[in-house]
């Protein structure tokens, strides 16, 4: 993954990312707890090590294809993002995000979920991709809209978050309907 936007690229998960994805989710525990259901006090280094080096099958079964997303200039893990639960028949899939909270604000979801969605309807040859999350869930609404994205409707109690049921909203984008910021190309190994 050779593309940039302000800044932040993404790239799929190593090994030599656990230490950065541990480090991020401990940063970020009350933030994501409230928004993702594995996000738990139970959640350490085992449990991370363990998700990081499942990766790699995750995209070999082409079943999820996940990426870190990366502060360009200091190659700093910022968070993660992926496309998963995967409809190949109907060509559609599930776009996820989360920030290192000490990342929020500087355009790192917008960019990690921008070149996620945009690896989707490029790679592999999905023609929508959808965005479901929590109603209180303002930030990542509003990334999901930043892309593009449009609101199609709320599903009541779809979301199991903190033991409670939560109702979440559906987003949707298709591939006409990205809004492509200006991207950078830059040479493999360069930053």
């Amino acid at each position: 993954m050779n593309q940039y936007v302000k800044d932040f690229t993404i790239r799929p998960f190593g090994p030599e990312d656990i230490n950065g994805h541990l480090a991020a989710v401990a940063a970020s525990r009350p933030q994501l707890a409230a928004a993702l259901s594995w996000a738990s006090p139970a959640y350490g280094p085992n449990e991370s090590a363990a998700w990081v080096m499942s990766r790699t099958a995750a995209w070999a079964q082409a079943s999820e294809y996940s990426f870190v997303v990366e502060h360009a200039p200091t190659r700093t893990f910022a968070g993660s993002c992926s496309i998963n639960r995967i409809d190949w028949p109907h060509q559609v899939g599930n776009l996820t995000y989360w920030i290192d909270s000490r990342w929020t604000g500087r355009g790192a979801a917008t960019a990690g979920a921008m070149l996620a969605a945009r690896f989707a309807f490029a790679n592999l040859g999905l023609r929508r991709v959808e965005i479901l999350a929590a109603e209180d869930n303002a930030a990542s609404i509003r990334v999901a809209e930043k892309l593009g994205a449009v609101r199609e409707g709320v599903l009541r109690q779809r979301l199991r978050l903190g033991g409670a049921r939560k109702d979440a909203v559906l987003l949707s984008i298709l591939p006409r309907e990205l809004n492509e910021p200006a991207v950078e190309r830059r040479p493999m190994g360069t930053a």
